[in-house]
């Protein structure tokens, strides 16, 4: 009954080691493998006379090991304006910082002083890990407008009768007013055009720019990048379009780009939107005309003029993977107003550049190494199959191969037999004991339970020699 006992014992903890191998969920099966997360935007970009100012600006970022971070610019200028940056480093910690808005303090260097003014720049950013670590932050950008002024700095450009200028300028605006041999800047030409029609020349360029918002989170099973730049619309010759209005409009859709992981199998998946681009034409000549560009297209409008402004739409793309991904929503490129500076016709400053609504996220995952086993082929050949040798002197009943089944099962099966041997080896020794009788002759034959049995040769006579005479 011992020994039954011990071998109940052995038997049942080989069982639940075996299920414990093979049953236990793989590592991170629940709470996820490592990643590493990024998000950011910009709502706008912008270059005038050699100088570059980024405004509107988002970015979040955050994995498995590392802080989460988010920071929001609402304007940079020669000095930073609005900008917010929230850190997150340990579990269970945050750091929230509301949307805050303010005013450009330093003025902007020449000529952008006399030329450009830009609305209020507003950020927030916000970054938080929980109790078991997992990561949320999110932060975003804004610069609520942008205006250039319709000065005589701006386009003083002379223009001259029978110019080629004056052709073209006369298709989309109509007949010009009398213009003197020496010409006439055509900043004076705009505003007694917009005059004459009963309004007023107001800007050169505005812009109401959108906001940049930047996210990254992560829970136990997945995470997630996500950057997104709301509608932008920039307005061209405020006042000189049919009807009072600007003679150039550009709207510019809302644009994002998402990628997702799936942190169980490293798969990642990943969309782009690019903002959707219409342009509007006012031309008090031939009335309005709208225009849908297609991502990857570009146009140039009112071309052969000074005001000429080009628009290129950015495609986008979209890398899903395993174990990283990425996608990116390019923004849209406006060269505006490239005669803006020119004193002949022959030169130009390149304009306004404005870049707005670009948007990029990314992803890097693990990829667990029982996904990589599943979907790594292998080329080793199978052989045969071979007919498994008798198991001599085999005590326990065989159904199938001797190593038919995972060697996992046939490793744990022998541990558990190994063990079984040691721990009933002294009972066994014990009962063989009992068994076997004494040299003394204790136990007589007839009284085993089993009856006669075999006979000791130890308490037996030896057989008599026959070589041997009796004595007489």
């Amino acid at each position: 009954m011992q020994i039954r006992r011990w071998a109940v014992v052995a038997v049942t903890s080989t069982a639940v080691a075996g299920a414990a191998v093979l049953g236990a969920p793989a590592a991170g099966a629940t709470s996820g493998n490592p990643y590493a997360l990024r998000a950011s935007g910009v709502a706008l970009k912008l270059s005038l006379a050699g100088t570059t100012l980024t405004g509107g600006t988002s970015s979040a970022a955050a994995g498995n090991s590392s802080a989460a971070q988010a920071q929001g610019n609402g304007e940079l200028t020669p000095a930073a304006v609005s900008s917010q940056q929230a850190t997150a480093s340990a579990p269970s910690t945050s750091q929230t910082l509301p949307n805050s808005c303010a005013q450009p303090t330093v003025p902007f260097p020449a000529p952008l002083g006399s030329l450009l003014s830009l609305g209020a720049a507003c950020s927030s950013a916000a970054a938080s890990r929980d109790g078991n670590g997992l990561p949320t932050a999110s932060a975003n950008g804004s610069v609520a407008s942008v205006a250039v002024s319709p000065s005589a700095s701006a386009l003083p450009l002379p223009i001259t009768p029978k110019s080629t200028v004056v052709s073209a300028l006369g298709m989309v605006l109509g007949t010009l007013p009398p213009l003197p041999t020496s010409g006439t800047p055509l900043s004076t030409v705009l505003n007694t055009l917009a005059t004459a029609s009963g309004s007023s020349l107001t800007s050169l360029v505005s812009a109401n720019i959108g906001t940049s918002s930047s996210a990254v989170n992560a829970s136990t099973s997945t995470a997630s990048s996500k950057s997104s730049v709301s509608g932008t619309q920039i307005n061209l010759l405020g006042g000189l379009g049919a009807g009072g209005a600007a003679l150039l409009t550009i709207t510019v859709g809302a644009a994002s780009a998402t990628v997702a992981l799936t942190r169980s199998t490293g798969q990642v998946t990943a969309t782009d939107s690019p903002g959707v681009v219409s342009v509007t034409l006012r031309s008090p000549v031939s009335g309005t005309q709208s225009y849908q560009l297609a991502p990857g297209a570009s146009q140039t409008f009112l071309g052969g003029t000074p005001l000429a402004t080009s628009v290129a739409v950015g495609s986008g793309s979209a890398t899903p993977g395993t174990g990283k991904g990425s996608a990116t929503a390019d923004g849209v490129t406006i060269d505006a107003v490239q005669g803006l500076g020119a004193t002949t016709a022959t030169a130009s400053s390149g304009g306004l550049d404005l870049q707005v609504a670009s948007a990029t996220a990314s992803i890097t995952g693990t990829v667990p190494s029982t996904t990589l086993a599943a979907s790594t082929p292998t080329t080793t050949a199978t052989a045969a199959p071979v007919a498994a040798a008798p198991v001599v002197g085999a005590t326990t009943v065989h159904t199938g191969e001797f190593w038919n089944g995972p060697l996992p099962i046939a490793l744990i099966v022998l541990a558990g037999l190994a063990g079984l041997m040691i721990i009933a080896r002294r009972r066994l020794m014990q009962l063989a004991g009992r068994l076997v009788p004494d040299r003394g002759g204790a136990q007589a034959l007839g009284d085993r339970p089993s009856g006669p049995g075999p006979v000791d040769s130890a308490v037996l006579p030896p057989p008599p020699d026959p070589a041997r005479r009796p004595p007489s």
